[in-house]
C-alpha cells in the first residue's frame, strides 16, 4: 500500500469571527457565500459568511427533529433530521430557507451527504438509507444497507459510499466502502 508523509511545521489557528447559534451546532456545510448550520432542536440556520470576518445571520428554518447533519447541493439543503428523517429545504432565497419534503424511512437520521441526485443518510442502528432526490420535492427512498451503526457517511466519489461508525458489534467495518448501484 502506498504511503504519504507530510510535515506540519507550524500550526497557529486564528479566529477570525464568532456568530452566536442558538441549539447546537452539530454540522456546518459551506456553499458560495453561505454556511448552513445543523442546530439540533432549533433546526436549520443559515449564516452569511461572505466577509468571514464579519457574518451575519441570513435565516432560519424549524425542523420536526433534531437537525443532526446536513449538506447542501444546488439550491436545497438537505438535513439528517432525527427521528423525523431526511427533511429537504429549498435555500435558493437563502434568506428565506423554506421546508419542501419530509422523509421518514426508519431510524434516526444522523448525518446525510448528497451527490449525483442521491442522498446517502446514516440512520444509526438502522444502516444506510439511499434515496433519490432527483426531484427534491419528491424523495424516494431506493433501498437500505443493514451496517450496524452508521453515524457519518460520505460519496467517496460515487457511487462508492463510505461508511463511517463506531467500532465494535458492526457488519460493516468502519471505514468500508460500499458501491451502491441501483437495480435494473
Amino acid at each position: 500500500s502506498a504511503g504519504s508523509e507530510v510535515t506540519v511545521e507550524s500550526f497557529s489557528p486564528t479566529a477570525l469571527s464568532f456568530i452566536r447559534i442558538p441549539g447546537f451546532a452539530n454540522d456546518v456545510a459551506v456553499q458560495g457565500d453561505y454556511a448552513y448550520v445543523a442546530a439540533g432542536t432549533r433546526g436549520l440556520y443559515v449564516v452569511d459568511v461572505a466577509d468571514p470576518a464579519a457574518p451575519s445571520m441570513a435565516g432560519k428554518v424549524n425542523t420536526p427533529g433534531n437537525a443532526n447533519g446536513v449538506d447542501v447541493d444546488g439550491d436545497h439543503a438537505y438535513v439528517a433530521d432525527g427521528s423525523s428523517g431526511l427533511m429537504i429545504i429549498d435555500v435558493s432565497a437563502p434568506g428565506n430557507p423554506t421546508p419542501v419534503a419530509l422523509l421518514d424511512p426508519d431510524g434516526r437520521a444522523v448525518d446525510v451527504a448528497v451527490a449525483d441526485g442521491r442522498a446517502y443518510v446514516a440512520a444509526g442502528i438502522w444502516g444506510l438509507h439511499v434515496v433519490d432526490v432527483s426531484d427534491p420535492e419528491a424523495p424516494v427512498l431506493l433501498g437500505s444497507v443493514d451496517t450496524g451503526d452508521a453515524v457519518a457517511v460520505e460519496p467517496d466519489p460515487p457511487p462508492i459510499v463510505r461508511i463511517v461508525e463506531p467500532a465494535g458489534g458492526s457488519e460493516v467495518a468502519a471505514g468500508s466502502a460500499l458501491r451502491v448501484t441501483a437495480a435494473a
